[in-house]
């Protein structure tokens, strides 16, 4: 599934989910059983994000979110989206950010394919006005943070990663790259875009969306949240297995577990992982490239998945499309732009 066209965006958007009091994550000490490898893992729920949401959506023939063709409105100045009344609604009194741009940043490919969730994403948030300029940038592909912040003009600059942790990229190469621009002082670093308590409604509202018209309700499957790992850097498996703690916490779900990319479990153990017959796989995957359009199918493949919920050996699996993919990350990114625009200090550095 490709991204939406330059400056534009699929609806509806999670309005919901940005209205309602941000609180903070929970921070308690992860869950033994939610680490290792073996039978379908019941995660410790989290205390935020409890509601359920369910948003009946279209699919392609893939499975795949539909609504493709239909656009962002325009949004009016009093805030409101002048259209359908699905769209996120910003609070009336918040004012654009004139003097502050905001710059997206991911890993990107030397292919240029890791670059298209950005672009698309950036193309959104500049549709939509709120920010006096709107970039991408990348540490494997151009342009690089140093050059991205040498042609912006706002004098103070957000930076906002679309990432899902605070692993290494987030925490020491995504600063070292933007200290090559030099005015440390002009821009500022926000949380990865994973760890905003608001992105569980984008792993739920494509789970519905996976099931739309299949007769399923949440309760029969289980759900696996498929994230990238790594051997070198527990911030990733941490970040999934939280996510996966906040699905489980709505109980509505027949269990919900984690599989990865770099480390066990590995996502073709998706059948020991879990005994349900009925599998829905949300990747944990937020700028797009090789590891969402090749990896992580071919090795659910190769555990004996057929991906679009056809039947193989008694078991039924779905993979929906990325959650960097769905039509409300811009309004998720905006929404903590314009609340940092707003502090008077910078939130990281």
């Amino acid at each position: 599934m490709g991204p939406p066209p330059a400056g534009q965006c699929p609806l509806p958007l999670l309005r919901r989910h940005l209205e309602r009091p941000r609180r903070p994550a929970d921070g308690g000490a992860e869950d033994p059983a939610a680490s290792g490898q073996g039978p379908l893992r019941r995660l410790r729920p989290s205390r935020h994000l409890q509601r359920q949401h369910a948003h009946p959506r279209g699919k392609d023939d893939r499975g795949h979110l539909g609504g493709g063709s239909r656009l962002l409105p325009e949004r009016r100045r009093d805030g409101a989206a002048a259209g359908d009344g699905a769209v996120t609604r910003l609070p009336p009194d918040r004012a654009p950010a004139a003097d502050t741009g905001l710059l997206l940043f991911a890993h990107g490919t030397p292919d240029g394919s890791g670059g298209t969730i950005a672009a698309a994403v950036a193309a959104a948030l500049t549709a939509r006005g709120r920010f006096a300029e709107v970039a991408a940038c990348f540490s494997r592909q151009s342009p690089s943070p140093a050059a991205a912040l040498a042609a912006m003009r706002s004098p103070r600059v957000l930076v906002a990663p679309l990432l899902t942790c605070r692993g290494g990229l987030a925490t020491r190469v995504l600063p070292a790259l933007l200290a090559e621009a030099g005015q440390p002082e002009r821009w500022s670093i926000l949380p990865p875009l994973g760890e905003l308590p608001d992105i569980a409604g984008i792993a739920r509202d494509l789970v519905q969306a996976a099931l739309a018209g299949t007769g399923l309700s949440p309760g029969d499957v289980a759900v696996l949240v498929a994230g990238h790992g790594s051997s070198r850097d527990s911030a990733s498996r941490a970040a999934t297995e939280a996510l996966a703690r906040t699905l489980a916490s709505s109980g509505g779900y027949g269990g919900v577990g984690t599989v990865f990319l770099s480390e066990e479990p590995v996502a073709s153990d998706w059948r020991r992982v879990t005994a349900a017959q009925r599998v829905v796989v949300v990747p944990f995957l937020l700028s797009g490239g090789n590891h969402e359009e090749h990896d992580l199918p071919a090795l659910l493949r190769e555990g004996g998945g057929g991906l679009d919920g056809r039947e193989i050996d008694g078991r039924r699996l779905w993979l929906t499309p990325a959650m960097g993919r769905h039509p409300a990350i811009p309004a998720l990114v905006e929404a903590a732009a314009l609340a940092a625009a707003d502090a008077p200090e910078p939130q990281d550095r």
